[in-house]
């Protein structure tokens, strides 16, 4: 027990079923009791919950009419309002 605490911090929530998945790994493949070391390096890496969000701002009109007006100068030509758009 001392091997696998020592200097590390465990969370029963996150590593519970890594801790599961090790000896589940182990079990196929080991041939006599695993040391500490090899328990660790057989335990999965931590799943990191990483959420993206995004919120949908709608563009001001008087930006939308300036980033059309500058596309149209760079283009050389007139671009057309998107449908639903003036």
């Amino acid at each position: 027990m001392d091997a696998l605490t020592f200097d590390r911090a465990w969370d029963e929530a996150r590593d519970k079923s890594r801790f599961r998945d090790a000896f589940l790994i182990l079990s196929r493949t080991a041939k006599r009791w695993p040391a500490p070391a090899e328990f660790l390096e057989a335990m999965p890496r931590p799943v990191r919950d990483l959420a993206l969000t995004h919120e949908r701002k709608p563009a001001n009109p008087e930006t939308v009419a300036e980033c059309r007006r500058k596309v149209s100068e760079l283009l050389g030509k007139t671009v057309l309002p998107m449908r639903g758009q003036q």
